[in-house]
């Protein structure tokens, strides 16, 4: 077997090799791959060449990620794709863990997330659960029109005109949950100009400002009759009225309507309203988070206001050397503190298992309980309460 080597593109020829392999490993129709590749930045792509051919390859998209208030720097791995004939070799597993190395060099972001396919490739190089991506059915005439008092826009299917008019909107409420995206320019065209489909874009404007939009497409389907699905990706507002005020944009679909999906946590505050328990879920599964340097993401993500707590963990890493070791976070005034080494009782972790805890997806006692943490309980709960914080969720997969 040929000596694989993975690194970024040597030219524009092995992007075009690269194509096809996009097309049959992501489902992408044939005529769109073009436009699906021009999307990315050429240095973002890693490729895995085997006999002087590329049989794989993935993006490394620059990102940002907010825990407890704060942005940490992420890498966000998308497209990852293995050739049909080049599957089963390990192919994936060398591109994975060249990938997850050259991230975690210094001066490398100190996160990756990503939504995986199939896991164990992706425990073997340190990604462990970290948070949820549910869509919730819910039937439009459970949903009680309320006025029509705010003015409603129809944004156009732009690019720019998304960041210029939506996107302090969004940072706003990203920063205010745990696991959303600090939305880059790449983030807002995915979501207004798809590559497959189109969606629309509506937003609710008081006294000239963007106080709420949301984004949706239409699926139509036949059961006896013709009508619409709308598929949500975020429903996003600054206050109650122009939360109602887009919810009644919503239900006013109801006479060719049936149901609209959205995204939410694992306890949408959205449902309450709802005069019944109409809802369900019509599709979940979990992103995976990867800490690419241990001291960087415990000093960078924030922490609860008015909490203070210290917790030494002993970490474990097989890629990464500079994760191995002790490390003591002091957590005062929303900020946490590192220093290496340190006494005292440890929570013992692998990098995986402090992936799940980091972003206050599990608490320690639960790590231990299946064996993914280790410690004395006084220690193990100090670990818990530093993270503790509304659970991590995704509006959008990537």
């Amino acid at each position: 077997m040929s000596a694989r080597r993975v690194g970024p593109p040597d030219d524009d020829a092995e992007l075009e090799e690269l194509a096809p392999i996009l097309v049959d490993s992501l489902n992408v129709p044939p005529e769109r791959a073009g436009d699906l590749r021009a999307r990315y930045d050429r240095t973002w792509f890693r490729l895995v060449r085997e006999g002087g051919r590329v049989v794989g390859g993935l993006a490394l998209v620059p990102a940002g990620q907010f825990f407890g208030g704060r942005r940490v720097d992420l890498a966000a791995v998308n497209a990852v794709a293995v050739a049909q004939e080049a599957r089963g070799r390990g192919v994936a597993r060398d591109l994975l863990t060249a990938a997850v190395r050259g991230l975690g060099a210094p001066g490398g972001p100190p996160l990756a997330a990503l939504f995986p396919a199939t896991q164990p490739l992706y425990r073997r190089v340190g990604f462990e659960q970290a948070g949820t991506y549910t869509e919730y059915r819910v039937p439009l005439t459970a949903i009680a029109p309320g006025p029509h008092d705010l003015d409603v826009e129809r944004l156009p299917a732009d690019t720019e005109v998304a960041c210029d008019r939506l996107g302090a909107l969004y940072r706003r409420h990203a920063a205010r949950r745990a696991g959303w995206l600090d939305r880059t320019p790449w983030f807002w065209q995915r979501l207004v100009q798809p590559t497959v489909g189109s969606r629309s874009t509506y937003a609710v404007v008081s006294a000239g400002e963007v106080c709420g939009y949301v984004s949706f497409r239409r699926r139509w389907d036949v059961d006896g009759h013709s009508y619409t699905t709308l598929h949500c990706q975020e429903i996003v507002a600054d206050h109650p009225a122009a939360l109602r005020r887009l919810w009644t944009l919503l239900a006013d679909e109801r006479s060719l309507g049936r149901s609209v999906v959205f995204t939410g946590p694992p306890a949408p505050a959205e449902l309450l309203p709802l005069v019944e328990q109409k809802q369900e879920v019509a599709f979940q599964m979990r992103w995976m988070l990867r800490l690419l340097d241990v001291e960087a993401a415990l000093a960078a993500r924030g922490y609860l206001p008015g909490l203070e707590r210290e917790v030494t963990f002993e970490v474990t890493d097989d890629l990464l050397e500079r994760n191995c070791g002790r490390f003591t976070l002091s957590v005062a005034g929303g900020r946490g503190q590192v220093t290496r080494d340190g006494g005292g009782p440890a929570v013992r972790v692998d990098v995986r298992g402090l992936a799940a805890l980091y972003s206050g997806y599990l608490p320690a006692e639960e790590l231990a309980r299946v064996g993914m943490a280790d410690g004395a309980d006084p220690a193990l709960a100090a670990a818990t309460a530093a993270f503790a914080g509304a659970p991590p969720w995704l509006p959008e997969i990537f």
